[in-house]
């Protein structure tokens, strides 16, 4: 009987709070676990590889030794401001609900508020050092020969920490950053969000291996989740959401828009919504797309993000699913680094494998998709190719594919052509004589 009534204390203090019923409920979940069956596809995408922020990867031995930088973060953050460090917790301590919710599997150990707090902070102080050093904005205290907090330092970790930045297991609420930045710079709220928004783009910009550049991109005072929604809504921009119906398959390969004559040229505005379709010209514009190391990683957990964050478009996902249509192939990644719409020192065929190997890992398909770019773009194609139009240019396609890939094959036929001509003419001779 004792032990019955122990566990229906405790499901009583886990639960006791919980309001399924109500809507801000699930509102505030944006941090969650890749489950199981997406997991085992990739799990090196999803785990962080350097440091952990959060509950879900805390203690993990590999990435113990950076939990001591985070504490000189700490000493440097409060030698800086001059503030008291209960200012700061006390600060957080006021949201400290609103970031335990905004985990979607908090363990019961986190659900004590002191333990949960002191992780919050450390993380926050860490991360906001990080974003500061890392955009050349000097705090002091740091020398030039910290192993984290210097020129070299940020070299050395700086892709590392925006891959371990970008995982959606290794997530903290921005909401921290928003606090921290409000009791240590003494700004306003709007204020505070629209400094981290700014710190966080001008990081993206000055971390070269994201995948779009996002110059020029003001996030204003909008708040975020955390650092992956700030990072997708980079890359979605203006965009306005367009509703498929249901799981559609989006763009063909560039064969099939070759055969349609459309033309492919990068555009000149960065992002997801610098990809556009001129249904007049038959030219796809496509955004600059760079591919490094951490670029799979990056979109599997964004693509993770959309499809588990409730509420959200599915663009990424729809522009991963565009993006591993059109380059089916050597040629087609050939030919968008021939454009300079492909930024890499990987070479065509390395390319091709990796897109494929995204779309198989992601394990998500696209509901809402880049219906202002298929659209146009099939109902372009049918309008300029008939059955026989279509033959005609697979029959031309091949024929230029089999006889112009290299000049012995040119010579070979030119040489068959005039031994045709030949033999005709001795033919009309011999008739005639």
């Amino acid at each position: 009987m004792a032990e019955r009534r122990h566990w229906v204390v405790q499901f009583q203090e886990r639960h006791h709070t919980m309001d399924f019923g109500n809507d801000n409920f699930w509102k505030k979940r944006c941090i969650y676990r890749v489950p199981k069956f997406i997991r085992n596809r990739n799990t090196e995408a999803y785990d962080p590889h350097f440091v952990s922020f959060g509950p879900y990867h805390h203690g993990e031995p590999q990435l113990m030794p950076v939990e001591e930088h985070k504490v000189r973060a700490i000493i440097h953050l409060l030698k800086k401001s001059e503030k008291p460090m209960i200012m700061y917790v006390n600060s957080l301590e006021e949201v400290v609900e609103d970031l335990m919710d905004s985990y979607d599997q908090l363990d019961y150990e986190w659900r004590d508020r002191d333990k949960f707090l002191e992780l919050m902070f450390h993380d926050g102080c860490f991360l906001l050092e990080i974003l500061r050093t890392c955009t050349n904005e000097k705090y002091g205290y740091y020398t030039e020969y910290d192993a984290i907090f210097s020129t070299h330092g940020n070299i050395k970790i700086g892709d590392v920490i925006l891959e371990d930045m970008l995982k959606i297991e290794n997530q903290v609420p921005l909401l921290v950053l928003y606090k921290l930045v409000a009791v240590d710079e003494g700004k306003t709220w709007d204020e505070s969000i629209k400094y981290i928004n700014d710190l966080m783009v001008e990081f993206l910009n000055n971390v070269e291996t994201f995948i779009f550049e996002v110059k020029g991109t003001d996030l204003g005072s909008n708040t975020y989740l955390n650092m992956l929604d700030l990072a997708r809504s980079c890359m979605v921009g203006d965009m306005v959401r367009h509703v498929g119906d249901g799981c559609v398959t989006l763009m063909s390969s560039m064969v099939y828009n070759r055969e349609a004559i459309v033309e492919f040229y990068k555009s000149d505005k960065n992002g997801l919504s610098g990809l556009t379709f001129n249904e007049e010209k038959g030219i796809l514009y496509v955004p600059l797309i760079n591919i490094y190391a951490c670029t799979e990683s990056i979109l599997l957990n964004l693509v993770a993000f959309e499809n588990l964050h409730t509420g959200t478009s599915h663009y990424v996902t729809s522009y991963v699913d565009c993006i591993g249509g059109l380059i089916q192939s050597v040629e087609d990644a050939s030919a968008m680094r021939s454009q300079d719409i492909i930024c890499t020192a990987q070479d065509s065929e390395e390319i091709v494998k990796l897109l494929r190997k995204i779309q198989n890992d992601m394990g998500f398909i696209p509901k809402f998709t880049l219906r202002h770019v298929t659209n146009p773009s099939n109902e372009y194609y049918e309008k300029r190719t008939s059955k026989w139009q279509s033959r005609f240019r697979k029959w031309r396609i091949n024929f230029e594919e089999k006889y112009f890939d290299s000049p012995w094959s040119l010579v070979a036929l030119l040489a068959a052509a005039l031994l045709l001509a030949l033999t005709i003419i001795q033919t009309v001779y011999a008739v005639l004589s």
